[in-house]
């Protein structure tokens, strides 16, 4: 028989893993294939929906069909495939990938084969074809595969799905081991038929797994599942246990401290840091780090917790865990005139979730390519730790605490490591300095305030609580008593660094 399949071209504004969990029916057939373009924060949606009446045809080709989850109100295209069903499998995946290839060569390039494991159940039974592949990716709207036609009374799924309609966790598990003689190998799953976990999304946990495909998109493969630790037997349930992806994920790796979403990302930047030769190979082509992007972290315990709700709102992000402390790569842009809108945004989205749960965020400068991930991650902590030391508040929620403020104090401790503040300090201030040693005054703090307010009497006025005019005097009396120039710039800066540096070093 003649079955029609739509393929569904959308773009969408933000792109986030949890939106492409549908959570419809047994009945409704539907897999999703995401390439996400770096294109500002459009990201490209392909779609496979198996059609089954003349309605939805209709819908399709009309362009106002309401997706399973969702209701899309952006630009669509859709291309009607009619596929031979069930007799060859070979021209099913045929048909798809030259499809989708009409809008990139990405699964060329990898040669990969797109198919709908979990909706074509015959597709499984005659799937010999396609382990010839490097990588047969199973994607699609299922949070694990059961034998939905043979189940016996011995089978550990008779009693959760003739009685109850779902498999219990524990029988899952039991499924791991017990699948190894049926037909769960390199990848492939058992099966065709779906069930659901439990009802809700939130008792869920998310797996999200990103392939590179070139230096302009990437391959997202989502599934959910509810287990812990994951086994290999386990990932080869839920059919993303194969060669490729096995080089990079430890299968002993338990989710004691991965509670939320997994993705690939969180076993690559640990590694990156820690230097290790096959992350840094993988890293160099790594789309994520072709791009600006910030590192943030926070020092409260319920940061983990709270991950997610950052996660959701920040286009691209990642949480990753390295020497037992969270951070979560966001993606910024630096390349047009709209970076400073881009980043500002992101700052938003995250100063809304910090205030929101009053828990203190240090966010890092912008970096670009791998190398500058470690820098990222040390300056987002430093801005948690060395908050007492900004001297400039340039965002105006106090949950977030930006690198920028505190970066002069930063870098004065590092230059103190070496050298020390009168290898380049003013005369004056020197003078100042071995004054207000012996007498107990206070005259560098006082210029140090002075030049932090612009050399303004009137604000400086305001912030020691003085009248403008004592401002003055006390300025013009300490110019003439120890000959110090701050008329210049560069002055003023050699001056302010100078008493930084002497603060670094009694730090």
């Amino acid at each position: 028989m003649k079955l029609p399949i739509a393929i569904i071209t959308e773009y969408l504004a933000e792109w986030n893993p949890v939106s492409h969990f549908i959570t419809s029916d047994d009945q409704l057939m539907f897999d999703t294939v995401s390439i996400v373009y770096s294109e500002q924060t459009l990201f490209l949606n392909h779609s496979l929906y198996v059609i089954r009446s003349e309605e939805e045809l209709a819908n399709m080709t009309s362009g106002t069909a309401v997706f399973p989850g969702k209701l899309s109100s952006y630009p669509k295209t859709v291309n009607i495939i009619e596929i031979d069903y069930p007799d060859s499998p070979e021209k099913l995946c045929s048909e798809i990938n030259q499809c989708i290839h009409s809008y990139s060569n990405w699964a060329e390039q990898l040669n990969l084969s797109i198919i709908s494991g979990c909706t074509l159940q015959t597709l499984v039974d005659q799937s010999e074809p396609f382990l010839k592949n490097p990588f047969v990716i199973f994607n699609g709207t299922f949070d694990c595969v059961a034998a939905s036609n043979n189940i016996t009374e011995d089978d550990p799924l008779y009693y959760d799905v003739k009685k109850h309609g779902k498999p219990s966790p524990e029988t899952m598990l039991q499924l791991s081991e017990h699948n190894k003689n049926r037909k769960v190998e390199n990848g492939m799953f058992y099966s065709g038929k779906k069930y659901r976990l439990s009802k809700g999304i939130a008792d869920h946990y998310e797996i999200f797994v990103d392939f590179a495909a070139d230096g302009s998109l990437s391959y997202g493969l989502n599934l959910r599942f509810k287990y812990h630790p994951i086994s290999p037997g386990l990932l080869a349930v839920i059919g993303i246990f194969t060669e490729k992806l096995a080089q990079y994920i430890d299968l002993n790796h338990t989710k004691d401290e991965n509670t939320g979403i997994i993705s690939f990302n969180e076993y690559l930047f640990p590694r990156v840091l820690d230097k290790d030769p096959d992350a840094i190979k993988l890293a160099v082509n790594f789309p994520p780090f072709s791009r600006d992007y910030i590192i943030i972290t926070s020092n409260s315990s319920s940061f983990r917790g709270i991950s997610n709700n950052i996660l959701s709102v920040t286009p691209g992000s990642s949480l990753f865990c390295h020497e037992k402390r969270y951070y979560i790569f966001i993606p910024t842009e630096l390349s047009d005139e709209k970076s400073f809108y881009f980043i500002h945004q992101q700052e938003k989205r995250i100063a809304e979730v910090s205030s929101a749960y009053q828990i203190y965020i240090g966010i890092s400068g912008p970096v670009i390519g791998y190398a500058g991930l470690e820098s990222a991650c040390v300056q987002a902590v430093h801005a948690l730790e060395l908050s007492d030391k900004a001297y400039s508040h340039t965002s105006d929620n106090e949950y977030l605490l930006l690198y920028r403020d505190i970066a002069l104090f930063d870098m004065a401790v590092h230059y103190s490591e070496h050298h020390q503040a009168k290898s380049f300090a003013p005369l004056g201030y020197l003078r100042m300095k071995e004054h207000d040693k012996k007498k107990g005054t206070d005259y560098c703090a006082f210029i140090k305030t002075y030049i932090m307010n612009g050399c303004n009497a009137a604000a400086t006025a305001q912030k020691l609580f003085l009248h403008k005019n004592s401002i003055i005097y006390r300025v013009d009396k300490i110019k003439e008593r120890f000959g110090l120039n701050i008329s210049s710039t560069y002055e003023q800066l050699l001056f302010l660094m100078a008493c930084i540096t002497d603060e670094a070093i009694k730090e």
